[in-house]
């Protein structure tokens, strides 16, 4: 038995033996190499490494690659960047103007465009564009702000990034200016923006080994970085290069505040991935920006990488065109056919004009109709009706409301504190309730806290909205006037004697919410609830004589008013108007664009002729447009409002509205979308967007628009 143990303990000794001496330790992006294989080890990906003129190289062995589309001046102008090179990485130069070689020879032959991903997408030739060549000579200078992810996750390729770094430095030209920052929970500035390439090392090396930590803020870093290029001129691109695993899991920015601030300032951001990343972030803000995406395995892949970007910077062909108007999915083909050069040569890129409206993710540019929008709606806290709600029979679903802080249905509502039920109330500012008032804590009272049978407000004993009211109280006829703060007599809002509702609005005829009294006895804001006869909601819940989240929701008759007031019989819905307002159909919020001039997916509404529920073929393009958008994002939920002008009966004129938008919905379902994700909904004469004085305001008002409630 010994001498069985002592054979044992010899054979283990050998084996960690052998083991020690035929093993490395793998440090560095060998580490990352080994742990994160590429997911197809047969594709090489192929950086810049240098320039070739087209006369001096294999056109067999070509590559030709779009890798950035510009939509700011869409739908009038477009621009592409592309990239021809060859396998050793060689940008491939002289082939359009002013470098071109052979003046007479058409390199770049053909521009397709293919609109629309799933529903009636069809081919279109662009017959008009051109390519300009950009390179060394042009000496375009640039403000560079390159960003390092300094949280724990990067360590083992930290050596890579400082060799990375250092190279990108290098490479700038004299008229460059390059900034060095870092970040992990924390933003760190190693170097602002110089020119000097000698002090910019000098600060970088040291500097570049403070401030590592455990945590990362992909997103506030970003935004940091970009708020470096204020001041400097417009007309120096500006690029932002972010090195990063995309974990982020500090940030209190939103990658649509990102996008939102690199589009305005005009940032391209190129991201760098490595290894098992979170890569959908980092393509988001380089796609969006117009900057480009990489991924790097090894450390040859990241020095490569570096040098790809700044080479893609200098080198570039530009084409430029008008593309055509389609609000939804583009695939572009481009053509090469250089001159030996036995087929076609084919690079692709696509676009999506509807995400300028609905957003990528998460981000949403709000340039589509809202209920806080051109002619109002509910208001960003707006109350609702019996029914409540937006729609027949309240909000989203049977018992549900809508909207951030808003109304509800008859059991109950939602909103972002919370509502309920049979005397309950919904929402911090909100709706309402069969009993309850609105608000937070309302015993039986209006809207606001603790309002005993009070109005809107806080602790209205008897009072309107707002705080204190003495006997002010919601309704047509309040005895003693609306809501206000402290007001006495005084109608909706801050101090106004007779003044509307909301913020800054106006409501009602003189104040108030709604036949029946505002939030007191009957509940909510009226008899068929919210807000005014023509009346809207501001900021925080509405009033007047039917109007509102009702029946057939909305805001009166006029209705809403977006963010700071509303209109009520004679209250315009200015951000701050006058003691009385306007006419009973006047006025808008303080963005009075009207809807036919704005150009979007989801923006443009759907004209009808006079008395006329049905669609005209002109409308037809726009619906198909809207069902391949809804086709390729099955989360979204629209609702179709439709309107009339002023002439006839306003009975008659709501239920054409109603038809017309029940119109534009079948017409969807008939275009495969299902009727579970539309609403129809109609507003009578109750929301022009322009003057109904002549023929012309008049046809601009027979319309349907979209509104989007879920994306």
């Amino acid at each position: 038995m010994k001498r069985f143990f002592i054979l044992i303990f010899i054979i283990t000794g050998a084996i960690l033996f052998a083991s020690c001496g035929s093993s490395h330790r793998l440090e560095n992006f060998d580490l990352q190499s080994e742990m994160y294989e590429p997911p197809d080890s047969t594709e090489k990906q192929v950086y810049l490494t240098g320039t070739k003129p087209i006369d001096s190289v294999d056109v067999h062995k070509l590559i030709f690659d779009l890798y950035a589309i510009n939509l700011d001046k869409y739908p009038k102008d477009l621009k592409i960047k592309a990239r021809v090179f060859d396998s050793s990485g060689n940008f491939i130069t002289r082939m359009a103007d002013p470098y071109k070689l052979a003046t007479d020879t058409k390199y770049f032959t053909g521009i397709h465009e293919t609109l629309g991903k799933t529903w009636h997408s069809r081919d279109t030739t662009i017959p008009n564009f051109t390519v300009r060549e950009f390179g060394a000579g042009d000496s375009v200078p640039y403000n560079i702000v390159l960003t390092v992810d300094y949280s724990g996750s990067i360590n083992p390729v930290m050596s890579a990034i400082h060799e990375g770094t250092e190279l990108f430095v290098t490479m700038k030209m004299p008229f460059d200016n390059i900034a060095l920052t870092s970040f992990n929970k924390d933003f760190t500035i190693k170097v602002p923006l110089s020119a000097d390439t000698g002090s910019i090392l000098t600060q970088y090396r040291l500097r570049k080994n403070q401030g590592y930590g455990l945590y990362s803020a992909v997103n506030d870093a970003v935004v940091n970085c970009i708020s470096m290029f204020e001041g400097t001129p417009s007309d120096v691109p500006r690029v932002l290069v972010v090195f990063s695993d995309g974990d982020d899991n500090y940030s209190r920015k939103q990658i649509s505040e990102l996008i939102d601030s690199a589009r305005t300032r005009d940032v391209k951001i190129f991201t760098v991935a490595f290894g098992y990343s979170i890569d959908d972030n980092l393509k988001l803000m380089s796609k969006s920006s117009g900057g480009k995406f990489y991924k790097a395995y090894t450390k040859q892949d990241l020095v490569s990488i570096f040098r790809d970007i700044y080479m893609s910077l200098r080198y570039y062909y530009l084409i430029s065109y008008q593309p055509p108007e389609y609000w939804g999915y583009h695939k572009v083909r481009a053509s090469l056919n250089p001159p030996k050069r036995d087929d076609t040569l084919y690079a692709y890129g696509d676009y999506d004009t509807a995400d300028r409206d609905i957003g990528f993710g998460d981000y949403v540019a709000l340039k589509f109709g809202d209920d806080g929008g051109n002619n109002g709606g509910d208001g960003k806290k707006g109350g609702d009706g019996k029914n409540g709600g937006d729609g027949k029979n309240g909000g989203d679903g049977k018992n549900g409301g809508d909207g951030k802080n808003g109304g509800d249905g008859k059991n109950g509502g939602d909103g972002k504190n919370g509502g309920d039920g049979k005397n309950g109330g919904d929402g911090k500012n909100g709706g309402d309730g069969k009993n309850g008032g609105d608000g937070k804590d309302g015993k039986n009272g209006g809207d606001g806290k603790d309002g005993k049978n009070g109005g809107d407000g806080k602790d209205g004993k008897n009072g309107g909205d707002g705080k204190d009211g003495k006997n002010g109280g919601d309704g047509k006829d309040g005895k003693n006037g609306g809501d206000g703060k402290d007001g006495k007599n005084g109608g909706d809002g801050k101090d106004g004697k007779n003044s509307g509702d909301g913020k800054n609005g106006r409501d009602g005829k003189n104040g108030g919410d709604g036949k029946n009294g505002g939030d007191g006895k009957n509940g909510g804001d009226g008899k068929n609830g919210g807000d005014g006869k023509n009346g809207g909601d501001g900021k925080n819940g509405g009033d007047g004589k039917n109007g509102g989240d009702g029946k057939n929701g909305g805001d009166g008759m006029n209705g809403g008013d977006g963010m700071n007031g509303g209109d009520g019989m004679n209250g315009g819905d200015n951000k701050n108007n006058g003691k009385n307002g306007n006419n009973r159909n006047n006025g808008n919020n303080n963005n009075n664009t009207s809807n036919n001039s704005r150009r979007g997916l989801f923006v443009r509404p759907i004209p009808f002729d006079f008395d006329s529920a049905v669609i005209k073929p002109e409308s037809y393009p726009t619906l198909d447009e809207i069902a391949d958008a809804m086709m390729t994002r099955p989360r979204m939920r629209l609702e179709i409002q439709g309107h009339t002008d002023n002439i006839g009966l306003e009975d008659y004129n709501q239920a054409l509205s109603e038809r017309r938008a029940q119109s534009v919905m079948d017409a969807l379902i008939k275009r495969r979308i299902e009727s579970y994700r539309l609403r129809a909904r109609g507003f009578g004469m109750s929301r022009p967007v322009t003057s109904n004085d002549t023929p012309d305001g008049q046809a601009m008002n027979r319309r349907t628009e979209f509104h989007i409630i879920a994306r």
